[in-house]
Parts: C-alpha cells; structure tokens; sequence
C-alpha cells in the first residue's frame, strides 16, 4: 500500500504506522510517520506534528492523543512526522547519505506537500516540539500560505551550541567519537538490559521500551548524534525576520522550570515579538522532554490555540 493509499484507509486502530519515502537527486531514503484519521469524514483541517531529536513520533502518542480526545472538531486528522535515521526498524539510510538537519527539513516539507496532494485546500495546524520548531518555521512559501497556525513547543531556534546542554553536547558530537558513543550504547544496552531501567526508573514502560529500541540500533543513535551536531552548527542567529513574518500565524509554548536547551534565549524571542504578540507566548511547568510524563498537561496548554484555529477554518 502507498503512502497516499495508507492516509485515505480506514484503520480499526489509531494511530497507525506508516512509512513515507522521500527521494531527492542521489537517493530514496524512509521515515517514520504516525497517522490518525478524522473521527468524522474527511478532514476539515490536519495537525502536523515535527518530531524533536531524536525524533521518535511513538513517545508523542499519548500527548497527540490527549489533543484528539479533548478537542471539539471531530474532523481534525493527525499526522506526526518522524526523522530520517531515528527509526530503529526501518531501513537505514546509505552510508554516504546525508543526515543533516536540511535533509530533516526537506523531508518534513516534501510530507506536507504530500499531505496537500492528497487533502487538497485542508489546512494544516503545525506543532514542532524543539528543533521540531525550528523545522516547522523553515515551511516555503507554499506551504506557509496552507498553515492556519503553528505551535512551537520549547523551541530550539537560536544559539543552540550555547545553551547548557549545548555547550557541553557539542564537544562530544565529534565526527570521530559519534560511531563510538553509538556503538557503546548498542553493546551496553545489549549486555546490559538492567542499566537503562535503573536509570530511568522513573520513565512509564513504554516509553523505557522505546529508549532501548533507540539505543540498541546504533545506526538510529549516530543519526540522532549526527543531527544534533548539525544542530549547533546551524541554529545560531535567531531569525528575527522570519519570526516577526510569521508572528500572527505563532504560538510559542516555555517550559516554566528551566529549560536547558533555550536558556535565555527565549528572552530574545519575547523581545522580538513585543507587546503585539505577547499574549500568545505561554509557560506551563512541564520539562523540555514533555512527551515522557506531562503528555497531558502539555495538550491542555495548547488546546485553546488549537481550539481557536479550528474555528477559523469551519
């Protein structure tokens, strides 16, 4: 079944998996998509989710559920895209191929275009949760005229390398030492499948299942690594242009008890925005990694934007 075949079936189970391929000038390469149909007819809108890294759409299900429970319109549809790499069961790319933060957005945009081929003038709400934010912002000009709405969640979109964890992170993410840390992790996990649990005792169980997955396949660990290190190395300046362009369109979500990753560069951002745009910036208390246990609380913070953008388009 085509991936276009796969959107328009009716599933017993949501959501369902899929895989889409996206195939530039040197080769095809596949990603990991999780699709949930309207729950009434053919879809009045479509919420777009952007992955974080490692971008993993299985550890947004329950907070991609939480919206689709909650929200009014029973024709809202659901499609949340992975990263090319992530994916421990699927397909790795060539080893030649480019796993860049650009071939992230151009996978990410050549899916929504997709999306539009087959749902024609369905406009689409976006949600990116951290570099997933910086990737949803990069939409062309096409694709931004079809986006009633875009939600970042603790977005990563200025000064990555600078934050705390990025000042650390970056010497690390070394060429030479992302197939050793990579390889490490798959033997670890591996020989020792108590560690993680220790670890991370805290963490539901699937979502511990979904981390061992990641970490066996070192392949799915160095893309991720890979990434990241593109990440400091692109996500400097903030956009200040961009941003004031898309200002009406934006709803930014902060966590409220530090975030690592953002720092005071969200600081920045409120100042770039002003006293216009003030009103649609939030805080909740919920951890930058939302997606483990504050799934709930982090889509009753956005439901009302959502809400609100789906009364625009009926």
């Amino acid at each position: 079944m085509s991936f276009s075949r796969e959107l328009q079936a009716n599933f017993e189970t949501v959501p369902t998996s899929l895989t889409f391929s996206f195939k530039d000038t040197s080769t095809g390469i596949l990603t990991r998509t999780l699709w949930w149909p309207a729950k009434a007819g053919d879809p009045s809108a479509i919420l777009v989710f952007v992955c974080g890294n490692p971008g993993i759409p299985v550890w947004y299900i329950d907070f991609l559920n939480s919206i689709r429970d909650r929200v009014s319109n029973s024709s809202l549809a659901i499609l949340a895209i992975g990263h090319v790499g992530h994916a421990h069961d699927l397909p790795q790319p060539p080893a030649d191929a480019s796993l860049s933060l650009q071939v992230q957005i151009d996978v990410a945009n050549a899916t929504r275009r997709r999306l539009l081929q087959l749902f024609p003038n369905v406009p689409h709400i976006v949600i990116g949760h951290s570099i997933g934010a910086y990737i949803a912002l990069q939409s062309p000009r096409d694709l931004l005229s079809c986006t009633t709405l875009t939600i970042a969640l603790q977005p990563t979109i200025s000064h990555m390398g600078s934050t705390s964890n990025g000042r650390v992170l970056k010497h690390i993410f070394t060429p030479w030492l992302i197939p050793f840390l990579a390889s490490l992790g798959s033997i670890l996990v591996h020989l020792f499948p108590f560690i993680l649990p220790r670890m991370m005792s805290a963490w539901p169980k699937p979502a511990l299942r979904t981390l061992e997955e990641f970490i066996s396949c070192k392949e799915a660990t160095r893309s991720s690594m890979t990434m990241a290190r593109d990440e400091f190395q692109k996500v400097r300046d903030l956009d200040r242009k961009l941003l004031q362009e898309v200002a009406p369109k934006l709803r930014i979500l902060y966590s409220e008890t530090g975030d690592k990753w953002i720092d005071q560069n969200s600081d920045e951002v409120i100042e770039v925005l002003g006293d216009n745009y003030a009103h649609q910036i939030a805080f909740a208390p919920v951890p930058h990694a939302f997606c483990i246990e504050h799934s709930l609380l982090t889509a009753e913070a956005v439901l009302p934007w959502i809400e609100e953008a789906l009364t625009a388009v009926k």
